[in-house]
This record gives C-alpha cells, structure tokens and sequence, in this order.
C-alpha cells in the first residue's frame, strides 16, 4: 500500500513559529501586530512578510535565527520509521521555504516533496516572492494548504496529515488520518472532525504503530 506522511512545519516540527523568533530580534511593535493578525487586520502573508522583512533591524541574521529554530526532538527519529516502513514525508507550509530548506540541511533530513511560500534572503531579511499563477497560490495564505494536500493525496492509497493551527484546517478533509496539536484540536473539535490530539512525534508514531503503517 503506498503511504504518504504530510506535516505543516512550524509549530509542529518546530516548537515555536519563525516569525516569533523573528519579531523577538527585531520587531519591537510585532506583539500588538500579532493581535491585530489574529483580530483578520492582516493577510497571514503579509503579516510574515512583514516580520521577516524586520529581521533586517535585529541582532541576529536570517541564518542565526534558522539555526536557532527549537524543534521536537522526537521528529528526526519519527522520520526514520516513516522511512524504514517505505512510505513517503511532505512537508506543506505556509511559511518561507528558506529557513525550512536550510533547518532540514542542518538536521541531514531530506524530505519527499517541500511545498512551502518561495522565498529569499537579501538586505539583512527575508522575502516572499509569491507568484499568483501557480496553480496552489492563495490570496490570504500565500500558499492554499487544501489544494497541496489533496494534489499530493490523489497519488496515495492513504495519507495522514499533523498540523498546529488555522491554516491546517483545509487539511483535514483531505486525508485518512489527522494528527492535531495546540490550537488545531480545538478548532476541529468545533468543527466536529476526527482526528488524534498529539503533543509530539513519538505519539504520531504510537498511533500510526497501531495503524499498522509502521513498525
């Protein structure tokens, strides 16, 4: 049977989202602009173009900031099994490809598909550099997470998705099996959807043992 892992990046993989290490080095005013984000004042792109493009006015560089990325510990580990057990990992985000491109390099990790914003790093920060023709552009998003996710689903007999938060939602309709952490589990449990509230990987691992995906 051919199987497919999906899983968002940050605050999944990551156990804090790029833009906070981002607004922390050079973003005084990025907490109230955070409220304003999570109050709609704000396209979620715009929002991180813009907590990116202040990275240039802090103490640390685009790079030292990646590299200084936390993370779940047990992901690398969870990988390998997915792996061993000859299935396939995605990663889909609407975050910058960049620093995720550059935090898996660093770990020697390389995934099945990267589906993330395109972006690069000049003048001290980080740019977007979003093209509306592509066929999974999304005005808010920059990147519409329900139109990877199902393109990738449509070559798979199952597919399992772990996500974190708003923007993972699109998700869940798409795949067999959906793994759910922080603020994602009680948006689905509002929405009625089933899924596996996870704290870490090694708990996706547990539940995909018993799936029979993985030994």
């Amino acid at each position: 049977m051919k199987r497919a892992v999906i899983t968002d990046f940050d605050g999944t993989i990551t156990t804090k989202d790029f833009y906070w290490l981002a607004i922390e080095s050079g973003w005084p005013e990025g907490e109230a602009a955070y409220r304003d984000w999570k109050e709609g004042k704000w396209k979620d792109r715009d929002f991180l173009q813009e907590s990116f493009r202040r990275i240039a006015h802090g103490s640390d560089s685009v790079e030292e900031l990646t590299d200084q990325i936390p993370y779940d510990h047990t992901f690398p580990a969870f990988f390998r099994r997915v792996k061993e057990a000859g299935h396939d990992v995605y990663i889909v985000s609407a975050g910058a490809d960049y620093y995720i491109r550059r935090f898996f390099d660093k770990l020697g990790i390389e995934v099945d598909g990267l589906y993330a914003n395109p972006s690069y790093s000049a003048e001290g920060a980080l740019w977007f550099d979003l093209d509306p023709s592509w066929e999974h552009y999304n005005d808010r998003y920059g990147i519409s997470k329900k139109s990877v996710v199902e393109a990738i689903a449509a070559g798979y007999d199952e597919t399992c998705y772990i996500g974190d938060s708003e923007p993972d939602r699109h998700a869940a309709g798409a795949v067999d099996l959906m793994f759910a952490r922080d603020q994602l589990i009680e948006i689905l449990r509002r929405e009625g959807r089933p899924f596996h509230p996870i704290a870490a990987f090694s708990e996706v691992a547990d539940v995909l043992q018993k799936q029979g995906w993985i030994k």
